[in-house]
């Protein structure tokens, strides 16, 4: 069966099935023509992957039962006591919640003291009631912004090394030059955005925005979970910055985020947002902006300047 149909069989998005597929979950047939021909078994995975995962099983685990590492009543009986755990502190809050209700407390009036005093503490230390994450952020057009960002600035540090390191002028590129900065751009991005995500939890342009990305479960993530989100963002996101399919595949994202749908990368990942209001990250946006369009031509008026190879004479 195609993609198209397996997406309406399975109810699933095909980013989701591309996701799974590139996770090695799935291994679809190829037809003569190269497309993928997905099987009766391929569907039963999707649907087992879609029940699990909306019982909250990560996707390791899924990966690891799937692959026959691990039993999956062994799984589902350790996520079970987890889940329990949950509900033993959510009954603590709800108890709470019950008798301020019959109290009838007012919020200028009550002593929250002997209420804190009940809630236990969880196994990470954190109060029960307390927003830990934050809450999954869509924005849009905020997340593209914030991402050029972080483009812009990879683009800097490569100009930066062509001009001052290298004496090239930059206005004098050749298109081959043009596409190796490219390239050099996405290796840039790659090696240093999931360092920044595992050690920070966000990278320039995110912070700029207030966007911080870490596990489903509140976690930093790792360097390889990083660097797969990395790379799933410019494969699905940025079509590998292709022109033209670059555009295609940011349009399919936007869409995708507009309608709250979970994009390809972010199966394993969250992203939430600080509360801040727009135009004070708009105003810092424009002169980080300003100010990294002033460095770029301060840098290719340097590449600019012919290399002083000799002695200086009076003359």
């Amino acid at each position: 069966m195609t993609i198209r149909e397996i997406e309406e069989l399975s109810g699933m998005p095909r980013a989701n099935i591309r996701f799974y597929e590139a996770e090695g979950l799935l291994r679809p047939d190829r037809d003569t023509n190269g497309y993928r021909n997905y099987s009766e078994e391929d569907l039963r995975i999707l649907q087992k992957i879609r029940l699990l995962r909306a019982l909250h099983v990560s996707l390791e685990n899924i990966r690891q039962v799937a692959s026959g590492k691990r039993h999956l009543e062994d799984v589902l009986s350790f996520h079970l006591r987890a889940l329990r755990d949950q509900e033993e502190d959510h009954r603590s809050s709800r108890e709470i919640c019950e008798k301020l209700c019959v109290e009838q407390a007012e919020f200028a009036s009550f002593d929250a003291v002997p209420y804190l005093d009940l809630l236990e503490k969880d196994p990470a230390g954190e109060d029960i009631g307390f927003e830990k994450y934050g809450s999954d952020a869509a924005y849009p057009w905020q997340r593209f912004f914030a991402r050029e960002l972080d483009l812009s600035i990879y683009g800097l540090i490569w100009s930066c090394f062509l001009s001052l390191g290298m004496h090239v002028n930059i206005r004098e590129l050749s298109v081959g030059m043009m596409i190796l900065g490219i390239v050099m751009q996405i290796l840039l991005l790659i090696l240093v955005e999931p360092f920044l995500l595992c050690l920070t939890g966000t990278t320039p342009g995110k912070c700029l925005f207030g966007f911080r990305v870490a596990a489903t479960e509140g976690r930093r993530l790792t360097w390889r979970e990083a660097l797969g989100r990395t790379w799933q963002v410019l494969k699905q996101g940025y079509g590998l910055q292709i022109p033209i399919y670059e555009w295609i595949c940011l349009y399919r994202s936007y869409q995708a985020c507009k309608a709250g749908k979970l994009l390809g990368w972010e199966e394993e990942s969250r992203i939430t947002k600080s509360s801040c209001r727009l135009p004070v990250r708009g105003i810092l946006y424009v002169a980080v902006s300003a100010f990294l369009a002033a460095a770029g031509f301060f840098i290719w008026q340097a590449g600019a300047i012919p290399q002083n190879r000799g002695e200086l004479t009076r003359r």
